[in-house]
């Protein structure tokens, strides 16, 4: 029975240890795939590029898109695909190859200090030549045999072509003149020789100064022997010139340099104010003389067009009164002729008159006329005897005087006949009524 018993427990401690044993080969296993894992799968980060040298055959090649491809155990160099050069005096950065040491045209001596992004190439071609033809294993391998000594050289033949004090004032240009070279190759420079004024001694002084050479086609001539990065299938973009520190004595050189600039600038800037002052005055005296000119012009055409005016005015009335005249005339001539033509209307008429009774008095003897001049006669006659005044005394007797009275009557009855008769016979009338019996 106890045979029995020990036999299940005895199987069980077997089996467990067994499983430890198990347990313990998987995970030596999967360490050693993992340990040769990084051996044999390589991983591109998207802010690299790799190049690997085969294992035994030692061929190159680039792996310039992230993802994960096999390395089969050969040997990887690394180099990221955008790196910042600094030169600079930070030694906490390990990335910096220190300040580069210049001398400017006029001899002063400076460290120039910066930074300059670097963009590595994107062929598979240029990403191999840094490695195996170039022997460059990091990138700081690459930044130390390559970038720095053309940035320093391009910062020196740039330095060569301005002052101190124009290089501390013109930083922006000298970057421009570095990154130039660092991407293109090395300036070549000639030399002319200036006279000009020292502005700490104000006495003139010949300066030899240099300027970048133009080839013959007029592009910028440059050195064949310095590689610039363009060589290399890379790039140099954001070129930064951050200070310019030269020694004390040359730091008060250039301090009292620009003073004396500042203070000839100051000057000639006064000067050009006074000048300036001067020419505003006189164009403001100028500018009132033509406004006085102006207006004087303005008010002699006023009065011009004034005078114009009345002159035109006048001619339009004396141009009114000649029609009004010739009017005038026109109606007095119309009224004339109308006269005319009723004065001879009117002789016209009496003509027809005259002879319309002429014709009448020819055929009835004129009638008419000689009864209207005898009843006119005997008006007259009658009149005439009718003032006749008789005396009213009578010196005769009664008898007598009644007598006389009658006589008197009966005398002036007669003398009015007679004065009748004489008057129709000198007429022509025939007073008689005829008796047709």
């Amino acid at each position: 029975m106890e045979k029995n018993a020990q036999k299940p427990k005895n199987f069980i401690l077997s089996l467990f240890g067994k499983t430890k044993y198990i347990i313990i080969t998987a995970v030596i296993l999967f360490a050693l795939i993992m340990f040769f894992m990084d051996s044999l799968i390589g991983n591109v980060d998207a802010n690299e590029y790799q190049v690997k040298q085969a294992f035994m055959t030692g061929d190159m090649s680039a792996h310039l898109t992230p993802g994960w491809y096999l390395k089969v155990m050969g040997t990887i160099y690394r180099f990221p695909k955008t790196e910042t050069v600094y030169f600079t005096g930070d030694n906490d950065n390990p990335a910096n190859q220190g300040p580069v040491t210049v001398t400017f045209s006029d001899n002063s001596r400076c460290d120039i200090s910066g930074t300059v992004r670097v963009i590595m190439p994107t062929n598979d071609q240029y990403a191999i030549d840094i490695v195996a033809k170039h022997s460059n294993r990091t990138f700081q391998d690459f930044a130390a045999k390559n970038i720095i000594p053309v940035t320093k050289r391009a910062l020196i033949t740039a330095a060569t072509t301005m002052t101190a004090p124009d290089a501390k004032i013109k930083m922006a240009d000298l970057a421009t003149l570095g990154q130039d070279q660092l991407n293109n190759g090395i300036f070549m420079l000639e030399s002319t020789k200036i006279t000009e004024v020292d502005p700490a001694t104000s006495e003139e002084v010949i300066r030899e100064v240099k300027h970048i050479k133009q080839s013959t086609d007029g592009t910028t001539a440059r050195y064949k022997d310095d590689m610039p990065l363009t060589a290399f299938g890379a790039s140099a973009t954001n070129f930064v010139v951050t200070d310019i520190t030269c020694s004390p004595e040359i730091e008060r050189q250039i301090s009292d340099q620009q003073q004396a600039k500042m203070g000839i600038a100051t000057a000639k800037a006064e000067a050009a104010r006074a000048d300036q002052e001067v020419i505003t005055a006189r164009k403001q005296g100028d500018a009132k003389i033509a406004k006085i000119k102006a207006e004087e012009e303005a008010k002699a055409q006023q009065m011009i067009v004034a005078a114009e005016r009345e002159n035109k005015v006048q001619i339009l009335n004396a141009q009114r009164e000649v029609e009004i005249s010739k009017l005038k005339k026109q109606e007095e001539e119309n009224l004339l002729a109308a006269a005319n033509v009723n004065k001879q209307r009117t002789i016209l008429e009496a003509d027809a008159q005259a002879y319309a009774k002429r014709k009448v008095m020819e055929a009835d003897g004129a009638l008419d006329k000689k009864l209207e001049a005898y009843k006119y006669a005997v008006e007259k006659q009658s009149e005439a005897i009718a003032n006749i005044t008789l005396p009213q005394i009578m010196i005769n007797g009664d008898n007598a005087n009644n007598k006389n009275g009658s006589s008197s009557m009966a005398g002036m009855d007669l003398l009015l006949q007679m004065m009748l008769i004489n008057t129709a016979k000198s007429l022509g009338l025939d007073m008689n009524v005829k008796n047709n019996n």
